[in-house]
């Protein structure tokens, strides 16, 4: 009787886990046990406490080499005109996905984004951030470059769109935290947000599985996660201000 009681409790937790409702455990008790692990990655903990004081640059995707691609392959001379007008359909939309992307995130951390200042940029302005712009290349809330708009002075933190790490992830997409440098962060900090709709189980019954989810969504999951890592700096008396 006990081994038939203890073999569907083992079977009714792994349904739970599966299903996606394992109860959440605390970010700090995460957090604290990432600690143990890895010591000496201190400096990602205070980062937090850095974008709350400076400035996150939004880096939003130009997809400027693919549609350079297909702009090439569609005026090439000897093309078939069947896949030229494929390709024009191909290169429409997906200037549409990016623009509507774009123009969503964008509104979404206008309207609900408030842990830290926070300005946009196109990808294609990296170079520039990089070599020590501050201002001229961020836009406003329409996505058009605003000159008035600088982060001179601030501690500057990119929040970009790319792939994790196959090394520890399966290369999900994801809105990637990294530094001024464009090294990512790394945990115990909440270095990334998944782009796209969960997979597991979810993925296989609804077309939420492959779809990018919404700039509200986004926003909200990162505005949650900043903010419970902060909580969680703020106790820790081994991470007091710099």
């Amino acid at each position: 009787m006990k081994k038939t009681s203890l073999k569907f409790i083992i079977q009714a937790f792994v349904a739970i886990f599966l299903l996606g409702i394992t109860p959440q455990i605390g970010y700090a008790q995460w957090a604290s046990a990432a600690m143990t692990t890895y010591p000496k990655r201190v400096k990602n903990i205070k980062a937090i406490d850095h974008i709350k004081k400076g400035v996150l640059v939004v880096r939003l995707e130009s997809k400027a080499n693919n549609i350079e691609k297909l702009t090439s392959s569609i005026e090439l001379n000897d093309i078939d005109q069947k896949l030229r007008r494929q390709l024009k359909i191909q290169r429409a939309q997906m200037i549409e996905d990016r623009d509507k992307f774009n123009s969503e995130l964008i509104a979404a951390f206008h309207a609900d984004y408030t842990f830290s200042d926070f300005v946009f940029m196109m990808d294609t302005s990296s170079v520039h951030l990089l070599a020590g712009k501050t201002d001229g290349i961020f836009l406003d809330k329409q996505g058009n470059i605003d000159p008035s708009i600088s982060i001179h002075g601030k501690d500057t933190y990119i929040m970009r769109i790319g792939k994790l790490s196959s090394e520890t992830t399966t290369g999900i997409e994801a809105l990637i935290v990294s530094d001024k440098n464009l090294n990512d962060m790394q945990r115990p900090f909440p270095y990334y947000i998944s782009l796209n709709h969960r997979l597991i189980l979810r993925g296989l019954f609804s077309k939420k599985g492959s779809i990018r989810r919404s700039g509200e969504d986004l926003v909200e999951d990162i505005e949650k996660k900043f903010n419970s890592f902060y909580a969680y700096y703020l106790k820790r008396s081994y991470l007091q201000k710099d």
